[in-house]
């Protein structure tokens, strides 16, 4: 599905929001989302404005809108501007319970390289019902992508005169470079280097350097880098990985999935409920066995494909992972029993799929078909399965 941008200037008519001596909260709020609109434009991203002119919209009839225009899907991006923010001069962000905090760092970031202050970037929750979003725009807009930014506030109204078409343009920059990532690749652009790059993308210089076989640090404008999958790099070279909660998901579907216990991932995460919340950071610890591995179900996998794979039965393969049916999904995480005399390889600084595959009289598919991997992206500690020759 393609992406698709929602953009909600906040206040309008006879809800002028926040005043100043010579503007008004509404008045801004609509010049900056329709300068981000024109360059979402010339990004060719889909894009429309919730209210475009000086209108009164209610809560309701900007949530109908887009609920009744848009898919529901978090392919569609609602982004809510205002000037809200408590704190004169500083900007606030808030992300949906839903979602990751990715796109919220990624602008936040991006404003903070620029000299602004971003105080922090956040998920806020009703106090009744804390396991929803406080904000309507936020909580009763599906499966959308939501996310509002406060720009500071009037107070300080000379800083939005200064400074809107900058916030807007980076803002834009920022989302545009996010949906970009289908095709994992950034435009180095003026005044880029690799630390900011990496610290938009939340990896560091030396896997943005390795992904893209850089000898040195110096960048062009216009050159184009492959950022490494965040799927990837969320295997950690500790004992440990992260899990994000989805709809559905419960402590015991979750440790079932990864081959644990309830208890020991309530323990990891120091939980004392089973209560879990859309888009929470679980810590996944990781079992360390010499006789198990975990595979990644892809497109054609079928249980007995599996199982022959690593020479064991169906039925044993169905007992280690609880599974009650043959029955599986492109990603799920199955436990792979493997022989005591197995041989793994644990990455090294350097290495890579090619490389490790020569040292082993073995090729690359063959590793990747072992290790359940769809890239050839690799993380320092990750542990290798290493066919047979």
């Amino acid at each position: 599905m393609s992406k698709y941008v929602i953009l909600n200037p906040t206040h309008g008519g006879t809800d002028k929001g926040n005043q100043g001596s010579r503007i008004t909260e509404s008045e801004y709020n609509l010049k900056i989302v329709q300068k981000i609109s024109s360059i979402l434009n010339a990004d060719g991203i889909a894009n429309d404005i919730l209210r475009k002119g000086d209108e009164t919209l209610s809560e309701d009839s900007r949530i109908r809108k887009i609920v009744n225009n848009s898919p529901n899907s978090k392919d569609t991006l609602v982004v809510t501007i205002g000037m809200d923010s408590p704190i004169n001069q500083e900007i606030e962000i808030i992300y949906a319970l839903r979602n990751t905090d990715q796109l919220s760092n990624r602008i936040a970031t991006s404003l903070e390289d620029q000299g602004y202050t971003v105080s922090k970037y956040y998920q806020q929750r009703l106090p009744e019902d804390t396991t929803k979003d406080y904000n309507r725009i936020i909580r009763d807009t599906g499966k959308r992508e939501s996310i509002i930014i406060d720009y500071g506030n009037l107070t300080k109204e000379n800083f939005i005169l200064e400074n809107w078409e900058s916030l807007a343009q980076i803002t834009a920059n920022a989302i545009a470079t996010y949906l970009g990532e289908i095709g994992n690749f950034y435009t180095v652009q003026s005044g880029d280097n690799l630390y900011s790059i990496a610290r938009k993308f939340g990896i560091t210089v030396d896997e943005l350097k390795r992904a893209n076989n850089l000898g040195t640090n110096l960048l062009s404008i216009g050159q184009k880098l492959l950022i490494p999958e965040r799927e990837s790099l969320e295997e950690s070279p500790s004992s440990e990985e992260y899990y994000i909660v989805q709809s559905g998901d419960t402590l015991f579907s979750i440790a079932q999935s990864y081959g644990i216990s309830v208890e020991e991932l309530k323990n990891a995460n120091n939980l004392t409920t089973n209560i879990l919340n859309i888009g929470q950071k679980l810590i996944i610890p990781k079992k360390e066995s010499s006789n198990q591995m975990i595979y990644m179900v892809q497109a054609g996998d079928s249980l007995y494909s599996i199982a022959t794979r690593y020479g064991i039965t169906v039925v044993d393969l169905k007992k280690i992972n609880n599974l009650n049916s043959n029955l599986l999904s492109i990603g799920q995480k199955l436990i792979i029993p493997v022989k005591s005399n197995s041989i793994f390889y644990m990455v090294q600084s350097g290495d890579n799929l090619y490389s490790i595959a020569r040292k082993y009289n073995t090729t690359v598919e063959e590793i990747k078909r072992a290790n359940g991997l769809t890239s050839n992206l690799l993380t320092i500690g990750q542990k290798l399965l290493i066919p047979n020759s």
